[in-house]
């Protein structure tokens, strides 16, 4: 067994605040879906995205990013509560924005944090979505180990302020969920097959030291 798998089973039996089993990449089970009824019209994006461009959110900074993202956020979940998958042309967007490091670091940070989405952060995620991280898995599960890391650490924080506390459970929970659903279920380019070879792209090293801070602030308290 590799080290990396030594580590995998280790954060998913021995910490606490690890509520999720990951698996490993020979677990071929997958969550139950809900099933998107069918796909948005594209006129619907054009309404909601302000003039957004694929050149615009591929060429864009960090503030921008962020501004972008909580459009495109707003308007999946519009799309999910309604069983409806986002167009072309709003997918086309969502992965432009998840193609360099400013971009995904926008997007995940909306989409784990923004207290108005639901039904978009739950499984199944908008196929999109699955082929826009498989598209660039490597930044992606980058992103997410690290808003996950530091989400943990911020509850052990902020255990003495509830509404801080609460926010950070809910950013993590969100990364957990994404991680252990997105790695299972089915990708349109991988046939019936999930994702679950991303499970070797998660920064498990990351995840390790911010559960050692996390162990050192209980003990301490």
């Amino acid at each position: 067994m590799s080290s990396r798998n030594k580590r995998r089973i280790s954060l998913t039996v021995t910490h606490g605040w690890f509520p999720f089993n990951l698996g490993s990449k020979e677990d071929a089970s997958l969550p139950q879906p809900r099933p998107y009824d069918s796909e948005a019209e594209e006129s619907t994006w054009e309404e909601a995205c302000e003039g957004i461009t694929v050149e615009d959110v591929e060429e864009c900074g960090v503030v921008e990013a962020a501004d972008y993202a909580d459009i495109l956020v707003a308007y999946m979940e519009s799309c999910s509560r309604n069983r409806l998958r986002i167009p072309r042309n709003a997918a086309e967007v969502m992965s432009g924005l998840l193609s360099h490091p400013a971009g995904a670091q926008g997007f995940w940070t909306s989409f784990l944090t923004d207290p108005d989405l639901v039904s978009s952060t739950k499984p199944s995620y908008d196929p999109a979505l699955v082929e826009a991280i498989a598209s660039f898995p490597e930044l992606n599960l980058g992103v997410i180990s690290s808003c996950l890391s530091m989400s943990a650490t911020e509850e052990a924080m902020y255990a003495s302020d509830e509404l801080l506390k609460a926010n950070a459970q809910t950013s993590k929970q969100r990364a957990f969920r994404l991680i252990e659903s997105i790695t299972r279920q089915p990708n349109a380019k991988a046939g019936m097959h999930g994702l679950n070879w991303m499970l070797d792209l998660i920064d498990y090293v990351e995840m390790e030291e911010a559960m050692n801070m996390v162990d050192q602030r209980n003990t301490a308290a």
